[in-house]
């Protein structure tokens, strides 16, 4: 298929038989969860990183509490206190991965290669 050929491929982030759920914020389904400490968790990473790091905004977009932290997590419906605080990985603005395997989530879904498989070029680019 042309198409196939020319589209690039999807992230593992969504390649995975995991139950979607519905950002808020954009309508997008997602797999990795903003948890704020005011207890809203129904954001997308991407809407997370967006509002925090792109336009400095630390409040909720829902309550408009400041939340001086997120956490981003692959369990839905996860409140801040149910996080262990063992193994987080700080990210920036206030953002910290729960552990190491959202951390690769993220990642991944954030690097754009290639989509011509036999294509040498090792460039990633960033998608946020």
């Amino acid at each position: 298929k042309i198409f196939s050929i020319i589209s690039p491929p999807q992230p593992q982030l969504y390649q995975q038989n995991i139950p979607m759920f519905i950002c808020e914020l954009c309508d997008e389904e997602v797999q990795v969860y903003g948890v704020n400490e005011c207890g809203h968790n129904t954001i997308c990473f991407l809407c997370i990183i967006k509002l925090r790091c792109k336009t400095g905004n630390d409040r909720c977009p829902f309550c408009n509490n400041l939340n001086k932290e997120v956490i981003l997590t692959d369990k839905p419906n996860a409140q801040i206190e149910d996080i262990s605080r063992k193994g987080i990985i700080e990210y920036e603005n206030g953002i910290y991965f729960e552990n190491q395997k959202v951390k690769h989530l993220v990642d991944d879904f954030n690097q754009i290669k290639c989509p011509i498989r036999k294509c040498q070029d090792p460039t990633t680019y960033s998608n946020v």
